[in-house]
């Protein structure tokens, strides 16, 4: 299969493959989304301009048989989710200031959002909430009413870590379904709970090199995490993110430059 990337497009930012439609959705650098016939990868099924105004940095969708959607991340640091047949906005979220990084539909909630941010934040937003605040505003008149409602009430959490950045977030399985952000000069994956605001869990790559990219096989929580200094790292994960077990690492081998790395 061949992939012809244009260079007017602004090159590809990212990639999530939906098997049930035969369709890869790609975010662009010049804003654009686009779904790529999967059989072929060259041909446009549809697209949708302008859906960020820097590019698109993050895509992820879900489908079920009560709701099918697709969300994407800008480098600008919004977060916005459309429809996945008829490709409305359905609501949009814009407390990042800083390029998305990753998007993930929660395992168990899927109306739950969690993104991670080059600013240091990880927030996951309700979109039940956000869709019943859009039908609540269209019968009220008191427009400071409801920009405080959005605030208080869309934005389920927030973790925030200040001089940070975080490159790319996976979520746990098992034990209390964890969020794990990568990133940082010194090498930081980083465990998170739901119900804390504080992370759970601190590892460090033993080199301390910077993490550009990580993903977790669901059944094993085998851990693969690529870092600066060329290298891939596979490192078993303990069985819960309280634990004071440390990982142990398994083994790593030596690439190019790797910003992109994925379990399956």
């Amino acid at each position: 299969m061949k992939f012809h990337e244009r260079s007017s497009y602004g090159g590809v930012l990212s990639l999530d493959y939906i098997p049930s439609e035969n369709l890869i959705l790609s975010g662009w650098g010049d804003g654009t989304i686009r779904a790529l016939d999967a059989s072929t990868l060259s041909r446009v099924i549809w697209h949708i301009p302008d859906a960020h105004r820097d590019g698109v940095s993050a895509v992820t969708h879900h489908i079920s048989s009560s709701i099918q959607f697709f969300a994407t991340g800008g480098r600008e640091g919004g977060v916005r989710v459309w429809g996945l047949h008829r490709r409305e906005l359905m609501c949009q979220f814009t407390e990042n200031k800083s390029m998305v990084s990753e998007l993930l539909v929660d395992v168990r909630q899927p109306h739950l959002i969690h993104s991670s941010s080059k600013d240091g934040m990880v927030l996951t937003f309700d979109i039940q909430k956000e869709r019943f605040l859009l039908l609540f505003f269209d019968m009220i008149l008191d427009i400071h009413c409801y920009v405080f409602l959005v605030w208080v009430f869309r934005r389920t959490v927030a973790h925030i870590l200040k001089g940070t950045s975080f490159h790319g977030m996976v979520q746990r399985c098992d034990s209390e379904q964890e969020l794990v952000t990568g990133g940082g000069l010194r090498g930081e994956m980083i465990s998170w709970d739901c119900d804390y605001q504080d992370p759970v869990a601190i590892y460090y790559d033993r080199e301390g090199c910077e993490i550009t990219s990580l993903s977790l096989d669901p059944t094993s929580n085998l851990m693969s995490f690529a870092t600066t200094n060329k290298k891939i790292h596979l490192m078993q994960l303990p069985m819960s993110s309280s634990s004071d077990q440390t990982p142990d690492l398994v083994y790593f081998i030596y690439v190019q430059l790797i910003l992109c790395c994925c379990a399956s």
